[in-house]
């Protein structure tokens, strides 16, 4: 089993993916970049390993989110590569999406809400799990790198969770 997470900046009224996450049980990889496109490529890079044929790769409300930042690639890897992309929907809520070539290399992405609906700030409490510590926000400062400007906030208004302001 794998699990997937993104972050994303709010950038003119459009969610921008800045960081992608994937946990294998055993490692920890991250992919951090200003253009979003490079950084998906890089989370599928390492998603579509051998070592990781058979896989399921959750995602935690990847139905009504994440599928947003990911589908334009699933498409590239069947239009472009030739991977075979079979999706089971059901009521508009993509329950999986297996992704397999001829390879040797079959993943199958997994909505892990439809299984636990819950927060995933919830579901650590309920299952006694070390939570997320409360997410660092960038505040906009004329100090700032040209790349630190692009993940800087002035406004943290729509922050819905616990941040820490960076000056």
């Amino acid at each position: 089993m794998i699990t997937i997470d993104t972050e994303t900046i709010n950038k003119n009224g459009t969610l921008i993916p800045y960081l992608y996450c994937m946990y294998d049980g055993i490692k920890t990889f991250s992919f951090f970049g200003i253009d979003p496109i490079e950084i998906r490529k890089q989370l599928f890079k390492q998603l579509l390993r051998k070592k990781y044929n058979g896989y399921s790769v959750y995602a935690h409300i990847l139905s009504r989110f994440y599928i947003i930042f990911l589908f334009k690639y699933i498409c590239e890897l069947h239009n472009t590569y030739g991977y075979i992309v079979k999706p089971i929907i059901k009521d508009g809520d993509v329950i999986s999406i297996k992704i397999k070539n001829d390879k040797g290399v079959s993943i199958t992405f997994k909505d892990s809400y439809l299984l636990l609906v819950s927060s995933l700030f919830n579901l650590s409490n309920t299952f006694n799990c070390q939570v997320k510590g409360i997410e660092p926000i960038l505040k906009l400062s004329e100090s700032l790198s040209i790349d630190e400007k692009y993940y800087a906030q002035e406004d943290i208004s729509h922050y819905s969770k616990d941040v820490r302001i960076i000056d």
